[in-house]
């Protein structure tokens, strides 16, 4: 008989190709052996064959300790040099097993880690993660699963996988296939079925204690039926052999179940088999019981020798001739890199481990020493089951051992060991500056989970701080009622897939994806395309996320999220789709599959005769809880929201008919009300079907804003709280002031503090009207007895004409206005008949103010001038004279004359004086105006008791009005036309000149000008006042976009006179377009002037008079620029500048052109006193001035200085100039200045503090669009903030009524730096809401305009550019509406003008507007 040879290569080749047995047929023929004999005369020859290995193997290991001990001089014969050659041998590194390492057909040990409807997840050695379909598990259930897919019905099901298998326990498996999923993923397909793992293995192979795959077949009397995967030998495991398993693990084997068992014997065809966990963890295989590779299975537990200990672990030999390895992740190390190996382990050393896998291509065996490996039992895990999740969270991770390239082994507390990849330590961006420091061992890190191995019991975590952030990573993070943003996947049938994540893929059905029925879904969600989505139910387990994109449940207001019945109560609202509609009422389906029913009576207040007119399927709904059955599971809901049911089901109208006995029984409930009409004074509210209350205006908000009533629309739902009610007419007043509705219990007291005139008392009831006390109403009437002013529901007080100020007032009516906000002093007070006299008088409301000191300085107002001297105001009941030898002397060496009194003063001017003698008796005051008084004071050390609006009532009402023009003239044009020459000009300029920081403005009609004619509806009046009010906050912002940066001296033109300035394309079509509609005023006169066009016309003539005021400013600074040059004598020296400034000493214009000088010679310092001292000579009166010096020394600053410099001088400029336009300052000066991140912030403060300006918004988005048009990126900047964000932002804060004008001026700035194509969609919302608003629609032509004839870079050739055919097909859209034909000729006009400009010798494009204007004029005669 000849012997069988250990395996070669071609052994494993021939194995690989064929998994036949291998038989040796020597020449001669048969040996005559029986099969038995010869099966066990082969098994002796392999022990010897191992014996005589070994054997050898330790003389060579002596040998080659006597080589190593030999002298050097002593030569070596040629077999003992090639016995001692591999010692000079480079061992390579042991590599983990890999994705790219696995092959098909390869098998492996595992453990299951998840149990899927339709698959296993198995933990495989080294991390990864192979998935057996439910068709790959046993024959059983590959036979029910071919059953239930050939029958009908629904009363099949499939197998049940959590109750056939368990978490954690091992299984070999062997790789059906290596490939990737759809989103770009390793995935390994596995099978566990006993036919695919024992190929190789035939009958002749079948040896006792033998490991083996197995499945249950049939269950018998006696024990268990077993598939194998041979045709030949069956399995059996008797109930004997079960008991001790079983009872360990709790529960009895399950049909189609796989087992890794032990053969006991072999009879026949039968092998019996045992599950006794002591001999399978216990059971070595022997070298006579694996022939081949094939024959060799993961799983068994083998003897090993050592061969080689390198740091990535050990190569050994095992069973006699194969090589195996073990990695370091195996090795059974309590703390990985926490010990070299060579201390634990030392060559030559036998080892008992258990093969993991097995590479047949590659002569690889896996082998691990792992102790619940070894013992082939799942891995016990101390931590909660919350935790054992992919991304929970352990806060107090320990690292206990680390290596640079591998990772960090963790405690993470309870036995409970992790590992964190070398590549999961930072972000990817990022590197690890010092390992050690920041990673050695005894470090506390924060970590998250990313996978559980349940084969190394190990947790995979990551400590990456971007990964930590995320706020979903698996399906367990995620829950009902929580809003996500994902991207559409692809499309199926009835809806669509959103991936949230790598790994985390939701669907929503086309009824979850928008409140109306679309003709193409795929349109408003693209592929790619990203979307907000509500989570309506998340089952981690089986995977599945069903999401919902409707905007009514997205963005649900007014209820809460139903997820469970548990947390639901009686009163709760929400939002919910119908789910099925019946004769007898609806049934409504929430999140998490929570649902209801309304009955039909509960589905209106009027009768429902047919539920399937008013209701359909998947509808919204929004609905009450009126009652709960927790053991059926149940809500019973009412679509019914104007009544408020008490708990024991009474309504509204039952609970006052209750109260009219004791009224007091209702006063302070809280209900919610629904609002019915807006008054001028008042609004009515309904609290059910049959029952009102009124909300004075004096109850809506805590406070006294300006028009409290417009915050409240018809159809609005909100809390309210019953204050008073009146049992014999029936009727019920109730507040909305958040501060009453969230006291426990209301009060009704008098209150102790008698408030200010800063801080008035809001009351509730007239009862608290207390004489002394200073409250707070709205003006309800004027008329010649006074004022009337409404202070409570019910309570009313009037004003005296005396009471009105401790001024005379000509026009004492102007004063206030109806429906103005006062604060009043109440004088006296008359409750039987709910009456009180009240006072404006500021000497009543500011009692403090009434006395002064020596030596107190004040800022006051000129009252009047005579020839001996100035009487000033610094109160309204505090007034002196200030005599004229205490008036500053208008030139050196000169005195004071009356003329120059006259002529240098006037009424109304603000001036600072100082108190220098007061008669308490008869209260007479002596003022002085002299400087010394004033030497080394600073403006807020003069007192203000509110002179400012004291002097503009004596402006206003003074008969004899003297006063002199203004002789200090402002800078401020002058300036900026110097600095315009500046590259560094802080403003961008696009081509036409128009600064993009200056409120774009369009090339002809976009000043917003309301080209209506003739009576508009109410929605368009109040939508052109809002429009119009907005300037009075952000007038004051137009000349703050355009101030540019300090220039040197070189920049100035000193020899010749300022460039003229030239009046823009758009300043001109302004003014063409208003000449043009005053001349259409007379033609059109039979149309009535209305309101808004006089409006309209108000606003122009403002504009107009602005832009006078602007030329008369420049002409001002020429002719000073002009006698500086025409001295002939330019400035050298400080000498000469002072000698300048001798005589203007309020210029601006000098003082920076001496700061300018200085910086031309390198001298900052003398630069930076220049600054200062112009600021303390310029008159204070001189704001205007101030502020050019305030902004060239912060330009100063960010240039030369350092940061700490430029912070305090805009602390500084904020305090004592116009804090709003220097902040807006700042932040341009760090944009220009490219520090980026200090803008960005500078623009965030601004819009904080300033959130009720529509330019502030605007600057703000358009810094987002700059910095998006060059494609910087801000580090620390918020994720997705972008110009349409910041919109949304803006909306939410600015009032409505400028609403209109701030999207109209976004729209224009993504005409100008960002997308044409997202101005469209803004200009379009607005038109669809507005249509008949020509303003707008003559905006949107101009730009449209622009970006056909003169694009902005960054989008000229793309398709976002306009054309001449969508410029006039919005022309004709214009043109088709109905107009007056005031505004049909403005129309024609500009199409005309359109024409000719941009389309020279178009005569058929000429032609079409004039047909259509005669068509027009036909129109009008017919």
């Amino acid at each position: 008989m000849s012997k069988k040879s250990p395996p070669t290569k071609s052994l494993v080749a021939s194995a690989s190709a064929s998994s036949a047995v291998e038989q040796d047929f020597p020449r001669g023929g048969s040996t005559g052996l029986a099969p038995v004999e010869y099966r066990d005369a082969r098994r002796q020859a392999q022990a010897d064959a191992e014996k005589e290995l070994l054997t050898k193997l330790g003389k060579r290991s002596a040998q080659d300790d006597e080589l190593t001990a030999a002298p050097k001089s002593k030569r070596l014969k040629k077999k003992d040099q090639a016995a001692a050659a591999p010692t000079n041998v480079v061992i390579p590194p042991i590599v983990s097993l890999r994705f790219k390492s696995l092959r098909t057909g390869m098998s492996l040990l595992g453990a299951i880690k998840e149990i899927g409807e339709l698959e296993l997840a198995i933990s495989l050695p080294n991390g990864l993660t192979g998935y057996v379909h439910i068709a790959e598990i046993s024959p059983y259930v590959t036979a029910q699963v071919e059953h239930v897919a050939a029958q009908e019905g629904d009363d099949i099901s499939l197998p049940n996988l959590a109750e056939i298998f368990r978490v954690g326990d091992f299984v070999r498996c062997v790789i059906t296939e290596l490939g990737r999923t759809e989103t770009n993923r390793n995935r390994i397909d596995l099978s566990i079925n006993p036919q695919k793992v024992n190929l190789g293995i035939t009958a002749d192979d079948l040896v006792s204690n033998m490991m083996l795959s197995c499945s249950v077949k049939s269950i018998e009397d006696h024990g268990y039926q077993l598939d194998i995967g041979q045709q030949d030998v069956r399995g059996f495991l008797r109930n004997s052999d079960a008991k001790d398993f079983i009872e360990k693990r709790g529960r009895p084997l399950a049909l189609g179940e796989v087992l890794i068992a032990n053969v006991h014997s072999i009879n026949g065809g039968v092998a019996r088999v045992t599950l006794n966990p002591s001999v399978l963890s216990t059971a070595v295989t022997k070298v006579s019981q694996v022939s081949t590779w094939d024959s060799l299975k993961p799983g068994v537990r083998v003897s090993a020798f050592v061969d080689h200990v390198i740091p990535s672990g050990l190569r050994t030999t095992v069973l006699g001739s194969f090589k195996g390895t073990i990695d370091i992740f195996n090795l059974g190390i309590s703390n990985l890199f926490s010990a070299p190996i060579e201390s634990l382990f030392s060559p030559g050393t036998r080892i008992e481990a258990r093969v993991i896998f097995v590479n047949v291509v590659d002569q690889v065996i896996g082998l691990s020493l792992l102790e619940h490996v070894l013992a082939l039992k799942p891995c016990a895990f101390t931590a909660p089951a919350s935790q054992l999740r992919m991304g929970a969270f352990f806060e107090q991770a320990t690292v206990t051992g680390a290596d640079e390239h591998s990772g960090v082994a963790l405690s993470l507390g309870d036995g409970m060991h992790g590992f964190a990849h070398a590549t999961r330590l930072v972000n990817d961006t990022e590197k690890i500056k010092n390992f050690d420091r920041s990673f050695g061992i005894g470090t506390r890190h924060r970590c998250r989970v990313l996978s559980v191995d349940y084969f190394s019991s190990l947790l995979q975590v990551t400590l990456q701080p971007s990964v930590l952030a995320i706020p979903y990573i698996s399906y367990a993070d995620l829950s009902a009622k929580k809003k996500i943003q994902g991207q559409v996947l692809s499309h199926q049938d009835a809806g669509f897939l959103v991936q949230l994540c790598d790994g985390i893929v939701g669907y929503c059905s086309y009824n979850h994806a928008s409140d109306v029925p679309l003709s193409s879904y795929a349109k408003k969600f693209p592929e790619k395309s990203k979307a907000r989505f509500l989570v309506m139910s998340c089952d981690p387990a089986r995977k599945r996320l069903v999401l919902n994109a409707r905007r009514s449940m997205v963005q649900m207001k007014g209820g809460k999220y139903f997820t469970d019945i548990n947390a639901i109560k009686v009163g709760d609202v929400s939002v919910g789709l119908v789910s099925h509609v019946a004769e007898y009422g609806l049934f409504v389906r929430f999140l998490n599959n929570v649902s209801g029913m309304a009955h039909i009576s509960q589905l209106s207040q009027s009768h429902v005769s047919d539920v399937s007119q008013m209701f359909k399927r998947f509808q919204p709904v929004r609905a009450r809880v009126i009652a709960i059955d927790n053991e059926r599971g149940r809500l019973s809901l009412s679509l019914i929201m104007d009544d408020n049911v008490s708990a024991d089901g009474k309504d509204m109208a039952s609970l006052v008919a209750a109260a009219k006995d004791n009224p007091a029984s209702i006063i302070g409930k809280t209900l919610t009300c629904t609002v019915k009409s807006v008054d001028t004074g008042s609004a009515l509210v309904s609290l059910g079907p049959s029952t009102n209350a009124r909300v004075s205006v004096v109850d809506v908000v805590d406070g006294f804003p300006t028009r409290p009533l417009a915050a409240l629309s018809a159809g609005q739902r909100t809390k309210c709280r019953i204050i008073r009610f009146d049992p014999e007419r029936n009727f019920i007043d109730v507040t909305l002031r958040k501060s009453l509705l969230s006291q426990e219990t209301l009060s009704l007291s008098v209150p102790e503090d008698t408030g200010s005139a800063q801080a008035p008392l809001q009351l509730v009831v007239a009862s608290q009207l207390q004489a002394g006390q200073i409250v707070g109403g709205y003006v309800s009437a004027i008329n010649q007895g006074g004022i009337f002013v409404q202070l409570t529901s019910e309570m009313f007080g009037r004003i005296k004409i005396s009471e009105i100020s401790d001024l005379f007032i000509k026009d004492w009516q102007s004063t206030v206005s109806v429906g103005q906000p006062v604060s009043v002093y109440v004088i006296s007070v008359d409750h039987a008949n709910l009456r009180a006299e009240l006072s404006l008088r500021e000497s009543r409301l500011n009692p403090s103010v009434s006395t002064v000191t020596v030596g107190q300085r004040l800022r006051g107002s000129i009252n009047r001038i005579v020839d001996f001297g100035l009487f000033v105001s610094v109160s309204p009941t505090l007034r002196g004279l200030c005599h004229i030898n205490q008036v500053p002397q208008y030139a050196v060496g000169t005195k004071m004359t009356p003329e120059q009194l006259h002529a240098n003063y006037q009424i109304g001017q603000l001036v600072q004086v100082m108190v220098i003698s007061y008669d308490a008796a008869t209260r007479k005051i002596g003022f002085s105006m002299l400087p010394e008084h004033f030497e080394n004071i600073s403006d807020t050390q003069v007192e203000d008791f509110g002179v400012q609006a004291l002097a503009e009532s004596i402006k206003q009402h003074h008969t004899d009005d003297r006063a002199r023009p203004q002789q200090g003239v402002s800078a401020a044009a002058a300036l900026l036309a110097a600095l315009s020459a500046s590259d560094d000009n802080l403003s961008t300029t696009d081509e036409e000149g128009t600064s993009d920081s200056d409120m774009v403005e369009s090339d002809s009609d976009e000043d917003m000008v309301d080209a209506h004619s003739g009576p508009a509806s109410d929605s368009d009046d109040d939508e052109d006042m809002d429009l119009e009010s907005d300037e009075d906050d952000d007038d004051d912002d137009d000349e703050t976009g355009n101030t540019g940066t300090l220039v040197s001296a070189g920049q100035f033109d000193w020899s010749g006179s300022l460039a003229p300035v030239v009046q823009s394309d758009s300043d001109a079509a302004d003014s063409g377009l208003e000449s043009a509609e005053d001349d259409t005023d007379e033609e059109d006169g039979e149309d009535g002037a209305s309101e808004a066009s006089s409006r309209q016309k108000a606003k122009r003539a403002k504009q107009r008079a602005k832009r006078e005021r602007e030329q008369e400013i420049l002409a001002r600074e020429r002719e000073l620029a002009a006698e500086v040059s025409g001295t002939g004598a330019t400035p050298r020296t400080a000498d000469d500048f002072d000698r300048l400034l001798l005589s203007s000493p309020n210029s601006s214009f000098l003082w920076i052109k001496f700061m300018a000088f200085h910086l031309s010679t390198a001298q900052i310092d003398q630069a930076r006193a220049v600054a200062e001292r112009a600021l303390s000579t310029i008159d204070f009166r001189q704001e205007q001035e101030k502020y050019n010096i305030w902004i060239a020394l912060l330009n100063l600053e960010s240039r030369f200085g350092t940061e700490q410099s430029f912070a305090a001088t805009a602390a500084k400029a904020a305090q004592f100039a116009d804090a709003k336009k220097i902040l807006l300052q700042v932040a341009c000066i760090h944009e220009q200045a490219g520090r980026l991140q200090q803008a960005l912030l500078a623009f965030q403060c601004f819009v904080k503090k300033y959130k009720q300006s529509s330019k502030a918004w605007l600057n703000y988005g358009q810094f987002l669009l700059r910095l998006a048009l060059t494609g910087e990126r801000i580090p620390e900047m918020e994720e997705g903030l972008d110009a349409p964000r910041v919109l949304q932002r803006s909306l939410l804060s600015l009032p409505r009524h400028k609403h209109i004008k701030t999207i109209a001026k976004f729209a224009q700035a993504e005409f100008r730096l960002g997308s044409p194509e997202r101005g469209r969609t803004l200009f379009e919302a607005l038109l669809s809401s507005h249509p008949k608003r020509l303003d707008l629609w003559s905006v949107y032509v101009d730009m449209e305009v622009r970006a056909a004839h003169n694009p902005a870079a960054h989008y000229i050739g793309s398709e976002e550019a306009g054309t001449a055919e969508r410029v006039r097909a919005l022309l004709a859209r214009l043109a088709s509406l109905t107009w007056p034909a005031r505004s049909m000729r403005f129309i024609l006009k500009k199409w005309m003008t359109y024409e000719a400009r941009n389309n020279p010798g178009d005569e058929a494009a000429l032609d079409r507007v004039r047909t259509l204007a005669r068509e027009y004029v036909s129109s009008l005669g017919n």
